[in-house]
């Protein structure tokens, strides 16, 4: 079945124009308000007010989500804050999140530059670096190269309490914008990666980002949620997957090719189960 959906173009060209056509689930009024309208880098990729991310006091503002999937039919579920490619000027509301979200890794599937288009800041520190006025200090501990992957080992603190927080930020480098890997099984690597870095004994949501938060984001969630459904012995629909990620932020999925490659990184996941002839 699923090796026939791969190779039907029929099938995908459908469901995307589906998408296309989708009608929004909420209202977006935060992100709308003239305050909060220099802190979307795209005017028309708003995150919906019922599952925005919330910084504390009265300034709250970011455009970030709450990504949430139930697995095995309700009794477990995964959960992501899928987000842009910070700002100059929202860099130190990224890291409230992360900070206030107890967030223990970084998904970042964009590069910096790309195209010669400036696709995100560059928020994390070479050696350290103070935000939020003084009150969190960001600090590189180390670093690796890895193919396909830049991974830095930062450690947080609060700069009043001295309390701190250790975050692993994991940057996949070789995905084309608007577009997909020829190979999935980089990204299936990385995948693995990204969860090998968490700390199980205290979940927290992964931290998830391109530059617009929904193309390579929405990908990346889709494949990896579709993977923890394989290993729960649960159903797995990624129509399903997408229109769920779709209800809860809009644009989750771009272009037919990153809707393809969802399916393409699965059916390689699974033949990579098959024992070799």
């Amino acid at each position: 079945m699923l090796l026939s959906q791969v190779t039907s173009n029929s099938f995908f060209l459908s469901f995307i124009k589906k998408l296309k056509y989708a009608k929004l689930t909420d209202n977006c009024v935060a992100a709308r308000r003239p305050e909060n309208k220099n802190k979307n880098r795209y005017r028309n990729v708003l995150p919906y007010d019922a599952n925005r991310v919330k910084l504390a006091g009265s300034d709250d503002y970011m455009n970030a989500s709450h990504v949430r999937l139930n697995l095995a039919g309700g009794r477990a579920y995964l959960s992501y804050l899928a987000c842009q490619g910070p700002l100059p000027n929202t860099t130190h509301d990224f890291w409230r999140m992360v900070w206030e979200q107890k967030a223990q890794v970084i998904a970042m599937v964009t590069q910096e530059v790309e195209a010669s288009k400036v696709k995100c800041h560059r928020y994390w520190p070479d050696t350290s670096m103070v935000v939020c006025e003084g009150c969190l200090e960001i600090s590189k501990v180390k670093q690796r190269s890895l193919a396909n992957v830049g991974v830095s080992w930062l450690s947080m603190r609060d700069t009043a309490t001295g309390e701190t927080h250790p975050v692993m930020h994991l940057n996949y480098t070789t995905w084309p914008d608007h577009g997909a890997p020829l190979n999935a099984l980089p990204l299936l690597r990385y995948i693995r990666l990204v969860h090998l870095s968490e700390n199980t004994s205290d979940p927290a949501p992964i931290v998830v980002h391109c530059s617009a938060g929904i193309g390579r984001t929405g990908a990346f969630i889709t494949i990896d949620a579709a993977l923890k459904m394989v290993q729960h012995d649960s159903k797995v629909d990624i129509q399903k997957i997408v229109q769920d990620l779709r209800r809860q932020r809009q644009g989750m999925i771009q272009t037919k090719d990153q809707y393809v490659f969802c399916y393409q990184a699965l059916l390689q996941a699974l033949q990579s189960l098959l024992p070799s002839a």
